[in-house]
């Protein structure tokens, strides 16, 4: 065997063990953080439990705006004041320790909380 043939080998072998153990280093899923889904949990219950005043002020504002859109640019302040007098002022007080997954959650889902309260509303 020559030398720039074993060189070949010698490397092909090295790279293909290199890389079945990367491979086999892979995790196959992601870990859910407990607090995010325990604060994911708390805000869906607060959102039920406020539903019936927001839906109120949701009906409110639809009177009062003429623009016909689907929300209001009122009722999307509504919301914001809802995420930080309700979200996260109130559930920081009745459950210590959980005000920064609700954070995380409020601040990366802040849409998915939108599409919530939304829903919640069309359903009362």
């Amino acid at each position: 065997m020559t030398p720039e043939v074993a060189v070949s080998v010698a490397t092909f072998v090295i790279v293909f063990v290199l890389l079945s153990r990367l491979g086999s280093a892979k995790r196959t899923g992601f870990e859910v953080d407990p607090e995010v889904e325990r604060a994911r949990r708390v805000i869906k219950t607060k959102i039920d439990e406020h539903a019936d005043a927001l839906a109120q002020r949701y009906l409110e504002l639809c009177a009062q705006d003429a623009g016909g859109d689907r929300v209001p640019g009122s009722f999307a302040r509504e919301i914001e004041a809802f995420i930080g007098n309700v979200l996260l002022h109130d559930i920081e007080l009745e459950h210590p320790g959980l005000g920064p997954a609700v954070r995380e959650v409020v601040t990366l889902e802040r849409e998915h909380i939108y599409t919530l309260v939304l829903s919640r509303i069309q359903a009362t």
